[in-house]
C-alpha cells in the first residue's frame, strides 16, 4: 500500500480484565504498533481537564465532586482489597459534566451516568450501594430547617 509522506496512522485498544470478551490481540500485530500505555488521570489532572472544558459552565464545586467521585472509585478498584470491579473512567466524568450543563443535577447525572455501571448484587455489601455512598457524600444538601424549630412558638415564662 502506497502511504502519502507525512501520513501516520493511530490505532487504540482497550487491554485488561475489563475487556476479556474482546478479541486478545496477538504479538504479530502488536509487533506492527508503537505500544504506549496511558495511566489513569490523577484527581487534580481529572479536575484540570473538566475545568477546562466545563468550567464556564458547571461551577467549580461540582467539578471537584466529580473529580472526587471518580478518584475515590479508581483506588477502590486498585486497592487489593477492592469492593469494585471497574471504576469511573475520564469518558464517564465528562458524561457527567456534559449533563451538569445541561441542567441536571449531580444526583440526577450519577443515576444515568455512574450507577448502572456497578453490579447491585449482594445489597448492603454490593458494588452500587458502595458508590452511591461515595456520591451521596457530594451531593448539597439544604440549609432548611428539619426540626421546624423556627415555627414552633416559645413559651414565655
Amino acid at each position: 500500500i502506497n502511504v502519502a509522506k507525512g501520513v501516520s496512522f493511530i490505532a487504540t485498544a482497550n487491554i485488561g480484565t475489563e475487556y476479556t470478551s474482546t478479541r486478545v490481540l496477538d504479538r504479530a500485530l502488536m509487533d506492527r504498533f508503537e505500544i504506549i500505555e496511558v495511566d489513569i488521570l490523577s484527581k487534580e489532572r481529572e479536575e484540570s481537564l473538566l475545568s477546562r472544558r466545563y468550567g464556564k459552565v458547571v461551577s467549580a464545586d461540582l467539578i471537584s465532586s466529580v473529580a472526587d467521585i471518580a478518584d475515590v472509585t479508581r483506588k477502590e478498584w486498585r486497592s487489593d482489597e477492592g469492593k469494585l470491579s471497574t471504576m469511573i473512567s475520564t469518558r464517564m466524568t465528562v458524561r457527567i459534566c456534559e449533563l451538569l450543563a445541561d441542567g441536571f443535577t449531580l444526583e440526577e447525572a450519577s443515576e444515568v451516568a455512574i450507577i448502572p455501571f456497578f453490579d447491585p448484587s449482594g445489597g448492603a455489601d454490593s458494588e452500587r450501594t458502595f458508590v452511591k455512598q461515595v456520591i451521596q457524600k457530594h451531593l448539597a444538601t439544604t440549609e432548611e430547617d428539619i426540626f421546624n424549630t423556627e415555627s414552633v412558638e416559645e413559651e414565655v415564662v
